[in-house]
């Protein structure tokens, strides 16, 4: 991700640093038991790669010395193999420590239920993700999920005022959203908070030319803030010259409805994702930092997120 730290989710057993999520694919709650927890520590007899879930099979001693027989639910082998693993990942006879969630019936299986993310600083393992990347999201949920995340390069700019900039000094003038009779999008703006030579920012929005963040032309040219004014600026603030102090990219991340995803990743119960929190997500962040850490912490939030869930997009 070029200047900034590479996220990838990561899954691996003890034998890679940590133990594997398990995808959700079956009611995860229906068959295992989040609040019975296991660690096990044993020897890989076999691997299955099967469809859909991949299961992992330990000869393990027991606290009294007897032997048994465990088995691990994994995630899809192709998701398994979108994080770098294979079938001669984890070979047999391998000793690896698996923690997970035990089974309901009190068989021995249980399914591998932590997070593993490696930067470039380092590793980190925990029992739940919350995935929060604004622009950076896309290429970190997955290809298939990734799909409905458009990011958009947007421009804000700050003017020059032609006269006494009193009417713009924040006791005489509001932040404004103003919905325009013509042009598609609205503009919206703050006063001069800086004084005269701070300018009032002014600005609309584009929901037709994505990018990416690492694609993304952070500069802002002079024949785009000379369109700024020509269009937006001087039909509707024509005390406001064309000079421009100031101007800024910034990248939104925007759903074909326009609304957020908060929900936990449709191959994991362990990651919850929410986005998109650029553009006017913002404004809701705590009420979404509640939510999620509800997600987080009891599998649930007393909020209603059904609106906000990945099935929209999945049909």
């Amino acid at each position: 991700m070029s200047d900034r730290s590479r996220w990838v989710l990561g899954l691996a057993a003890a034998l890679l640093g940590a133990s594997v999520p398990a995808a959700a694919h079956h009611s995860f709650a229906a068959i295992f038991d989040s609040a019975k927890p296991v660690k096990v520590t044993g020897t890989v007899t076999r691997i299955e790669w099967m469809n859909p879930h991949t299961w992992i099979y330990l000869d393990v001693k027991n606290d009294k010395g007897a032997a048994e027989a465990w088995a691990f639910e994994l995630g899809s082998p192709n998701r398994l193999m979108r994080f770098g693993w294979n079938q001669d990942s984890l070979a047999t006879g391998t000793s690896v420590t698996i923690t997970g969630s035990r089974a309901r019936d009190g068989s021995l299986k249980a399914a591998a239920d932590k997070v593993t993310v490696t930067t470039d600083r380092g590793t980190y393992t925990a029992e739940k993700l919350i995935v929060s990347a604004g622009a950076w999201l896309p290429e970190l949920i997955g290809e298939t999920y990734a799909t409905p995340f458009n990011v958009l390069r947007q421009l804000l700019f700050w003017f020059d005022v032609k006269g006494p900039v009193t009417p713009f000094l924040p006791a005489n003038c509001p932040i404004f959203i103003w919905e325009l009779q013509g042009p598609q999008q609205a503009i919206y703006g703050f006063p001069a908070i800086d004084g005269a030579e701070g300018g009032v920012k002014v600005a609309t929005q584009q929901y037709e030319r994505t990018t990416t963040p690492e694609t993304v032309n952070r500069e802002v040219s002079d024949e785009e803030a000379a369109a700024m004014h020509a269009k937006y600026v001087a039909p509707y603030l024509p005390d406001l010259s064309s000079r421009c102090i100031k101007a800024v990219s910034c990248l939104y991340t925007a759903t074909p409805d326009a609304e957020f995803v908060i929900d936990f990743h449709p191959e994991s119960k362990n990651i919850i994702v929410a986005s998109p929190c650029s553009g006017h997500g913002f404004k809701h962040s705590a009420a979404i930092g509640e939510a999620l850490a509800e997600l987080a912490e009891d599998g649930k939030s007393r909020f209603d997120l059904s609106a906000f869930r990945f099935a929209r997009f999945m049909k």
